[in-house]
């Protein structure tokens, strides 16, 4: 498969989250945020390209839901 057949779902899944009236946040295992849809950014009030890459704590600070999510994972 090419690469930028590979992308494809990866393009679509980002249409899909970025279209949600919801906040959408998407972590990877170590928390670190990997996408952040608009709505999101609004209600946080975070700069989208600050906040990907970096570790959700760091970002929100909030210790509870950073723990929560490393347990889900």
């Amino acid at each position: 498969m090419s690469k930028s057949k590979r992308q494809l779902p990866v393009i679509q899944a980002e249409a899909v989250l970025q279209s949600l009236p919801e906040g959408t946040i998407v972590t990877d295992a170590n928390a670190t945020i990997r996408f952040i849809n608009k709505r999101a950014a609004e209600i946080f009030a975070v700069d989208v390209a600050a906040a990907v890459g970096q570790p959700f704590i760091n970002v929100f600070g909030h210790r509870k839901i950073n723990r929560t999510i490393k347990k889900i994972n």
